[in-house]
């Protein structure tokens, strides 16, 4: 049995392949969904909960002896810092220029970060062992590498462009919820408005009824 064989078999290494495949299908789904959209929502949700487990399963690994320190050196404080912080940025139910910016920034570090992890854990099952890190593996990874940074910067790039585009979804959905919560407002206040009045007449009705009662009464 192998050494890829071993991990795959232990639970730690089933979490992290299996949520290593989840957050690529998830990457790939938010590349080409729209941007903004509920569906973007929610398979960022995913994408950010397969990213965690899966680095969380790296740890674990490298904790039981099963990868070396030099397979997560790198893609495992980067990835999950950046993935936290794509989150911060995003979550605020107010939305603007900068925040959508740098939640893009973030989530991009964090997919390379992730993705360089993933190469680098390729390169030493079936290249390399890196127990001991050389000049030749390090060449090595950075020539792996560096398509996963190119086509990192270009997706950026592509994002920074839909910025427009984002924010407007997000102020237009914002705009119409307030708009929403106001006509809601409006019409309790229209009907407390209508029932007021209403007792208001039941009331001076009943007055006028008592009066009457009471003058005839005199009368008597």
């Amino acid at each position: 049995m192998t050494e890829l064989d071993f991990i795959m078999d232990s639970p730690i290494g089933a979490l992290l392949f299996v949520s290593a495949a989840i957050s690529v299908f998830a990457l790939l789904s938010i590349l080409i969904m729209r941007k903004g959209t509920e569906t973007h929502s929610i398979a960022g949700y995913v994408y950010f909960f397969s990213i965690a487990f899966a680095n969380y399963a790296s740890a674990m690994a490298f904790y039981e002896g099963l990868i070396p320190l030099s397979t997560i050196l790198i893609s495992f404080p980067l990835s999950t810092f950046f993935l936290i912080l794509g989150i911060v940025f995003i979550y605020p139910k107010e939305k603007t220029m900068f925040r959508i910016k740098a939640h893009i920034l973030s989530m991009m570090t964090a997919t390379v970060a992730f993705l360089q992890g993933i190469t680098t854990q390729w390169y030493h099952f079936k290249i390399s062992l890196l127990d001991v890190l050389q000049w030749n593996d390090i060449r090595a990874l950075f020539v792996l590498s560096l398509p996963i940074l190119v086509i990192g910067i270009f997706a950026v790039l592509h994002f920074m462009n839909e910025v427009d585009n984002i924010y407007l979804r997000y102020s237009t959905k914002q705009n119409n919820e307030e708009k929403s919560i106001e006509a809601n407002v409006h019409n309790i206040d229209l009907n407390h408005s209508i029932q007021t009045r209403s007792n208001t007449e039941v009331i001076y009705k009943e007055d006028e009824r008592e009066e009457t009662r009471t003058r005839a009464n005199q009368n008597q």
